[in-house]
């Protein structure tokens, strides 16, 4: 047989050919999931915080994210190592267009450092030039708060964030891993970054039936859409509880800022807070997909391992060999629809959707329930004399104050309302504010925003805030502009109980009849009489214009030890007050049209009390002195001294000849002029000492050479009340007792030469 050539054998099946995903760029490299996860695990951790102290202390909360609290400044950190990053993954990656905009993108987020610390300006103290003053909603240096874009800034940034976020999510189930070359962020940090925008959501509804709203508000309704599609598509199971929690957090957040009323700009802080966080790991993320940032930076997070056992992670973003695409997400066919219908997993979504609603509407109630209260409190008000009348009317109802103003306008709250309690002991206060001696529950315009929605409001503000539950003694409020004195302050007592302040006014009412039959002991703008420890202020008629600038009160002690520590080293004790110290007699009708006020003093020994009225950087309007004697019969010892030195002066030669004649007489300067009209005394009188030795003066004025007693017109009160001194004016001042070689004295007017000026030789 012919030898047949075997044929060769035939394979049953044609060979598939084995296809690889394209490698990634050279200088690149999928995004790290372990940076994702710790960024979710991060934010979520921080907003459970907030939200805990959102809901468990809502002043606590406006407290924490204020402006200079730590939430700021670690804001502006984040921004910055936000922006270094970016500068390192330009200088790593090596297509130009790409670098060109991560260098746009570092150059942004470190002028966001400059914007959110307003370029200094509070840790610096410069002022706020003029420009800025009058478009800036908070008087600061920077651009976000100018009143013309901020609220256009706020929907852009909220509507491209949340694009943003949907096209992401799009991505990853299309199995897309770069947007224009960029290598997108993992879909945890997108789930982190929906609960960020919470923080810019006001409502709770899950679906909104108008665009706009549906993409500002829209978190919610993404997380839903995402969290049906996963679940259709089969997706991991960590991948679903991830996004399940996320809706969870992002309901609780929402309800928890509708229910509190938290001032608005409380929510932005910590809204940057966290966006400023998320931004972070993504920067992070992408210096670290870069080869040259690994091989220069060495950096552990590259291999990030959590301490014990490592996180598992969805195998959904797990990275393959073409980078962290979705291992199962293909398109939903109409069996696994059918499958999703007949699951417990479409009465989960249900009860998702069907708990949104409830919490809706349990939040429409509560708004209605706050109207009725709100409309009640006005209502309560008509019937009620303000605790404080200014530019808005404030009562003490209980544990709230309310304030009020009929008619207002927009501009009317525009500034800030600063409240400062006083309590009867100062360990009731927070522990951050006992060191001040006092609480701060200032407060802005928002807390209006809740009355301007009710119809019998219209054209009026209210706002009631809730006071602590420790006992106070005082309430200081008002109104005021950063860096300029408030404009208007007033103070309100508080009494124990209703018995205690018709006490109180009684008081007043009795104290205005006993100073009818007394010589006060201060006659100026007020006539002022001390009675016991306390002094009193008088004024008829009085108009309100008269107690508008400060009254200030220096009070001197026999003994410097009896002062506070924090007053010590001034010599003096400090009892500044207000108009509002005047308030509660303006409710006596026997005090209609006049003004007075009670001072209670301290019960340390007193030596002399200045006293008077001023306006900041400005001279005095008027100021006296009081000396303060120990009984009665020393006081009528001192007027009788000063008879006895004005017969003595009779057949003396003065010493100085000037617009007053002043005589040495032993360890006494008397000044004395015959006649004497109340302008001779107005301008203040020098008088310098030069030691025999400079170690005799006291240390603080060792430097300058001579020690300084200059006085003021107070001097000659008492001589006033002399009957052989009407017309004259006649002072005693006490010399010290060290050796003096020359005295220099005169008056003068500040920043101007002197009026008159003389010198005393003093021989031994």
């Amino acid at each position: 047989m012919p030898n047949k050539t075997p044929e060769p054998s035939q394979p049953l099946e044609a060979a598939t050919p084995r296809t690889y995903p394209p490698p990634p760029p050279p200088d690149s490299r999928p995004l790290n999931p372990n940076i994702a996860t710790l960024g979710y695990l991060f934010l979520s951790l921080n907003a459970l915080f907030l939200g805990y102290f959102l809901v468990a202390d809502p002043q606590g909360y406006a407290a924490l994210t204020k402006e200079d609290s730590w939430v700021e400044y670690l804001t502006a950190v984040w921004f910055l190592f936000t922006g270094l990053m970016l500068f390192a993954t330009a200088l790593a990656e090596r297509r130009l267009p790409l670098r060109c905009l991560y260098i746009l993108a570092a150059i942004a987020f470190l002028f966001a450092v400059g914007e959110e610390l307003s370029w200094g300006q509070r840790i610096i103290g410069f002022a706020t030039p003029d420009f800025l003053l009058n478009i800036n909603r908070q008087d600061e240096v920077n651009l976000h708060n100018i009143n013309i874009t901020l609220g256009k800034f706020e929907v852009i940034f909220q509507v491209a964030t949340t694009l943003l976020c949907m096209i992401t999510a799009a991505a990853f189930f299309c199995r897309k891993k770069t947007l224009f070359g960029i290598p997108l962020p993992s879909i945890l940090l997108v789930l982190a970054f929906l609960t960020v925008l919470s923080y810019r959501s006001a409502g709770l509804d899950i679906l909104s039936f108008d665009f706009i709203s549906f993409i500002t508000d829209g978190e919610k309704a993404l997380l839903l859409f995402f969290a049906i599609y996963a679940l259709i598509s089969r997706q991991p199971k960590e991948l679903i509880a991830a996004t399940a929690a996320a809706f969870a957090l992002i309901l609780a957040i929402a309800y928890a800022h509708h229910s509190n009323g938290i001032p608005g700009n409380n929510i932005f802080e910590a809204h940057e807070y966290l966006f400023s966080a998320v931004c972070f790991f993504y920067a992070l993320d992408l210096l670290l997909a870069q080869k040259p940032a690994q091989r220069r930076l060495a950096t552990p997070f590259a291999k990030l391992k959590l301490p014990g056992r490592s996180i598992p992670l969805p195998t959904a973003i797990k990275p393959g060999p073409d980078g962290p695409a979705p291992a199962r997400s293909n398109p939903p066919t109409a069996a696994l629809v059918q499958n999703f219908i007949r699951t417990p997993w479409l009465i989960a979504c249900l009860t998702i959707i069907a708990a949104s609603s409830g919490l809706t509407y349990f939040a429409h109630f509560t708004e209605q329930a706050r109207d009725a209260a709100i409309e009640e409190k006005y209502q309560e008000i008509l019937t009620l004399d303000p605790d404080i009348t200014a530019n808005f009317n404030v009562y003490l109802t209980g544990k709230e104050l309310t304030y009020f103003k009929d008619p207002c306008l927009p501009t009317d709250t525009e500034t800030w309302f600063f409240l400062a309690l006083y309590p009867a002991d100062q360990k009731s206060l927070p522990s951050h504010r006992r060191q001040h001696g006092f609480d701060n529950l200032d407060f802005h315009a928002d807390a209006f925003d809740w009355a301007a929605e009710i119809p019998s409001l219209n054209n009026k503000c209210l706002a009631i805030i809730s006071l602590p539950d420790y006992p106070i003694t005082k309430i200081l409020t008002g109104q005021n502009i950063p860096g300029q004195p408030p404009i208007w302050q007033k103070e309100i007592p508080v009494y124990s109980s209703p018995e205690a302040k018709d006490a109180a006014i009684a008081a007043i009412e009795q104290r205005y009849q006993q100073i009818q039959s007394l010589t006060p002991d201060i006659t100026a703008t007020f006539n002022v009489y001390l009675i016991g420890k306390e002094l009193t202020y008088f004024k008829d008629p009085c108009l309100p214009a008269d107690t508008q600038p400060w009254f200030f009160l220096a009070l001197y002690p026999a003994d410097q030890k009896s002062l506070p520590p924090h007053r010590q080293q001034h010599g003096f004790d400090n009892l500044d007050f207000t108009a509002s110290a005047f308030d509660r007699a303006a409710r006596v009708p026997s005090l209609t049209n006049k003004c007075l006020a009670i001072i209670p003093l301290p019960d340390y020994p007193i030596t002399k009390i200045q006293t008077g009225q001023n306006i900041p950087g400005q001279p005095p309007i008027w100021q006296k002195e009081i000396p303060v004697y120990s009984s009665p019969e020393a006081k009528n010892a001192a007027i009788a001294a000063i008879e006895q030195r004005y017969q003595e002066i009779q057949s003396l030669k003065p010493d100085i000849t000037a617009t007053f004649n002043v005589y040495l007489i032993g360890k006494e300067l008397t000044y004395f002029k015959d006649p004497c009209l109340p302008a001779d005394t107005q301008p203040w009188f020098f008088l310098a000492l030069y030691p025999a030795d400079q170690k005799s003066l006291p240390a603080h004025r060792r430097q300058h050479g001579f020690d300084n007693l200059d006085f003021t017109a107070s001097a000659f009160d008492q001589a006033k009340k002399i009957p052989t001194l009407t017309n004259k004016c006649l002072a005693i001042i006490p010399l010290p007792d060290y050796p003096i070689t020359k005295i220099q004295t005169g008056q003068y007017i500040p920043n101007q030469p002197p009026i008159w000026q003389q010198e005393i030789p003093v021989h031994p």
